[in-house]
């Protein structure tokens, strides 16, 4: 709930989608009967805080939920499902405005690797994390109008100095081997050529033997760049 609480806060939201992931041993009717009922626990939850804060003396602190449930009666909501084997292509779609901002915080650490990797393979660095930077109390004091702004942090994935290593090397990894595919194809062409008007001679077998020999270099140079 702080997730929610702080993007609508901070952030000019258009729409809010809840996300949930159906993985193996899951039907799809579970895991959005699921959905539906966080969704709504999430909602009945704020009405009741911002109620309780007001009789409670709190009034700023029920003005804060108050906003956030205003902000969503005026956007558009929506719970969907996405299934595990279609989640590259559902997160293509959601990352393609270049306008989404994709939080990851309640996600399973397996889910949390595959989302944020595609994500990244895709040139998204629109993800985010929030995360306390205390003990927590499993109480209302752990509540977003109970922190203190030293006690939390929005974090941006995509800012993680190991994360940025990672994306330069995917980067270089790609350039790589679409400079060699040009070059195959290039050596391919020539080849053609010389078989075409040379026939038999000196100079189709040193083509022949150069372009073989550049497609077993290639060969060995992606093995050993991977294994490492």
């Amino acid at each position: 709930m702080n997730v929610l609480v702080h993007v609508l806060q901070t952030r000019l939201i258009s729409s809010v989608h809840y996300i949930s992931i159906s993985e193996h041993g899951y039907t799809a009717e579970q895991v959005n009967d699921r959905l539906i009922s966080i969704t709504a626990g999430i909602h009945t939850y704020l009405h009741k805080l911002r109620d309780r804060l007001r009789d409670g003396g709190n009034p700023v602190a029920a003005t804060l939920y108050e906003k956030c449930l205003d902000k969503l009666d005026s956007i558009s909501t929506r719970n969907e499902v996405v299934s595990w084997f279609e989640l590259d292509e559902k997160l293509k779609d959601f990352s393609s405005s270049g306008l989404s901002i994709f939080d990851v915080t309640s996600l399973k650490k397996n889910l949390l690797v595959d989302v944020v990797a595609l994500l990244l393979s895709r040139g998204c660095t629109r993800v985010y994390n929030f995360e306390l930077l205390r003990p927590p109390n499993h109480d209302e004091s752990d509540l977003f109008h109970s922190l203190d702004e030293a006690e939390f942090t929005y974090r941006s994935l995509s800012e993680s100095r190991h994360v940025g290593v990672a994306q330069k090397r995917m980067l270089a990894n790609f350039l790589t081997l679409r400079q060699l595919a040009v070059v195959t194809s290039g050596v391919t062409a020539f080849v053609l050529l010389v078989q075409v008007f040379f026939g038999s001679t000196w100079l189709q077998t040193s083509v022949v033997v150069l372009g073989t020999a550049t497609s077993i270099s290639g060969f060995f140079f992606f093995v050993i760049r991977n294994a490492k």
